[in-house]
């Protein structure tokens, strides 16, 4: 991990987070993390970038995000419908649906869907 990334909804809770690590009894601590505090415009993410493209960048960057899931609208609005993609497309890549049930990818409960 090189850094984390707060998201637009919860940017405040983050930067108090922040600004107590970098406090005089935490800050031995933060400078061995050597990681970044960034927003969504040091990595050049509009507010209003889709949950896609936000996962894209915090994987390419190595970074971790901290967010409040979004706004929960609907699946593509859900910070998890990204990585429930990534998963479903990496068991068809890699055949992982036919290994047996203890091979399986495991997927959030709070990112599952009931069926209707």
């Amino acid at each position: 991990m090189k850094g984390i990334l707060a998201d637009v909804n919860i940017q405040k809770y983050v930067h108090i987070l922040v600004a107590i690590m970098q406090s005089e009894d935490y800050k031995l601590f933060w400078d061995h993390l050597q990681i970044q505090y960034l927003q969504f415009a040091d990595v050049g993410l509009p507010s209003n970038a889709l949950d896609t493209l936000i996962w894209q960048t915090c994987r390419q960057r190595e970074l971790v995000l901290i967010t409040d899931n979004r706004n929960q609208d609907d699946d593509s609005s859900r910070v998890c419908y990204p990585l429930t993609q990534y998963i479903a497309f990496a068991a068809r890549v890699h055949d992982i649906e036919h290994q047996p049930s203890a091979q399986q990818p495991r997927i959030p409960s709070s990112c599952r869907r009931e069926p209707s």
